[in-house]
């Protein structure tokens, strides 16, 4: 990940998405139990004799399973990557469709970890020097920019008290914005970057969806993977309004963040 560009990065992440995972082993992290309902597994991938931690999945586990599990217990399961992430260095990884299909107690765990699948190479850059042109000429404003919301310091502080992960990991409240959708009479899709005290530069972006700009008021839902695997906000996906990425606004309120990232 550490040689990978931007570009390469991204076209990585979404390789990833969709594949199937058969039979992976690692060790128990932590069984934590999710604001509406149910638990959630996260278990470690490396060696748990050595002290790098570079790659971590999580997926969503029945009640008996959370139950029978403990922390540093090997554990062997399957399914779906529904999306990964770099965070702080760390490959974050969330399943669909999950099962666990074996465990062990933390006594007996001697399992080898399961690689994750990482490509061979960078992919290609294109080195070729661009030719100047003679003139240059006037680039416009791209139209997303007329969507574009402040949101309070307020709403985020909302947000963050949802968030999870035990990392120091917080939202950028300068770059924070927000799009109202046209796939609904009063949903604003709510981007932030994800920053951490050992995160350098421009972080990974969050998306959350309100029905209210106000402050604390209206209802918040997690959309897509990244904010619904790092905060208990309930999942949009599972709502009557299926809430996902693809919704009108979701991705502007994204482009919002990284103009203002870029321009601060």
């Amino acid at each position: 990940m550490e040689v990978m560009t931007r570009v390469q990065w991204d076209a990585y992440q979404k390789s990833l998405e969709g594949r199937k995972v058969q039979a992976w082993t690692g060790w128990v992290i932590a069984v934590k139990s999710k604001m509406f309902g149910g638990y959630k597994l996260t278990v470690d991938m490396d060696d748990s004799n050595q002290d790098t931690d570079k790659t971590d999945v999580s997926f969503e586990i029945p009640d008996d399973t959370a139950l029978a599990l403990s922390n540093g217990s090997s554990v062997t399961f399957s399914g779906a990557i529904d999306s990964a992430y770099n965070i702080f260095g760390n490959l974050q990884v969330a399943l669909i469709d999950a099962t666990v299909v074996a465990m062990a107690s933390a006594e007996t765990s001697t399992p080898t970890a399961t690689p994750t699948p990482m490509p061979a190479t960078p992919l290609p850059t294109n080195t070729n020097t661009p030719e100047p042109t003679a003139t240059p000429q006037p680039t416009a404003l791209p139209a997303f920019l007329a969507r574009c919301l402040d949101v309070s310091v307020e709403k985020i502080n909302s947000i963050e008290t949802g968030l999870t992960v035990d990392t120091g990991v917080f939202l950028n409240h300068e770059t924070a914005q927000a799009v109202k959708s046209n796939d609904f009479s009063k949903v604003f899709f709510i981007a932030a970057e994800v920053d951490g005290p050992e995160m350098e530069g421009n972080g990974q972006i969050g998306i959350w969806a309100s029905n209210d700009l106000d402050d604390d008021k209206g209802l918040i839902f997690a959309v897509g993977g990244l904010a619904v695997n790092f905060s208990e906000w309930g999942d949009g996906s599972k709502t009557d309004a299926h809430l996902s990425l693809n919704n009108d606004g979701a991705e502007d309120a994204e482009e919002c963040v990284r103009y203002k990232q870029v321009a601060k």
